[in-house]
């Protein structure tokens, strides 16, 4: 079953809890965040396909973007552009 998290915050929770490794925050945690759009060809379209976003998310897709017309790329740059300051501390 797919997680739908309603929100920004609960995606980056459900992220770090459930999907990534140790190893994987730690690669995040020591990129920099102007390279954190590199990540979008993987975890991009990871996010994109557990998250729904394609198909009838308009909530997270409105946390992330603040407007139910968001595409699914840029919503997902959001949650790791999230995830990303999440890691850091």
């Amino acid at each position: 079953m797919t997680y739908r998290p309603e929100t920004k915050d609960d995606a980056v929770r459900f992220l770090c809890e459930e999907i990534l490794t140790e190893e994987d925050q730690e690669f995040i945690r020591y990129s920099f965040q102007d390279d954190i759009k590199e990540f979008l060809p993987t975890l991009g379209v990871k996010i994109i396909e557990q998250f729904e976003l394609n198909s009838d998310n308009k909530k997270l897709l409105i946390d992330c973007c603040g407007e139910q017309n968001c595409n699914p790329e840029k919503a997902a740059f959001e949650i790791i552009r999230e995830l990303w300051e999440r890691v850091q501390k």
